[in-house]
């Protein structure tokens, strides 16, 4: 698999030729999730590097890096938006699995 046909995959679903293409599914659902709380992430990890090399507690009134996790405000529901359209492209790349016996085209 190409790069082109795996950011292909995490856009509109993975095309389900094969059963093993059934494990593009979590994989994309994690890499939304991650993008969706990232920002949680990096403030989380740079409050607590800030606090071990200074030793002082962090909040959002003294540091900086606590401000980041509230961009999960906006991230959050775009990605559980995305998450939502990549599920039921899923769904409906499976369906055509099941019903068409493996092909996705119409022949």
């Amino acid at each position: 698999m190409t790069i082109n046909q795996f950011v292909k995959s995490l856009v509109f679903g993975p095309e389900i030729n094969k059963k093993r293409d059934i494990i593009l599914i979590p994989i994309g659902l994690l890499i939304i999730i991650s993008l969706g709380l990232s920002p949680a992430f990096m403030g989380l990890t740079g409050a607590w590097l800030l606090k071990t090399m200074t030793g002082n507690s962090c909040h959002e009134g003294n540091c900086y890096w606590m401000v980041l996790p509230w961009f999960c405000v906006i991230t959050l529901p775009i990605s559980l938006l995305y998450c939502a359209v990549y599920l039921f492209q899923c769904f409906r790349q499976i369906m055509e699995y099941l019903m068409w016996g493996g092909k996705n085209d119409l022949e």
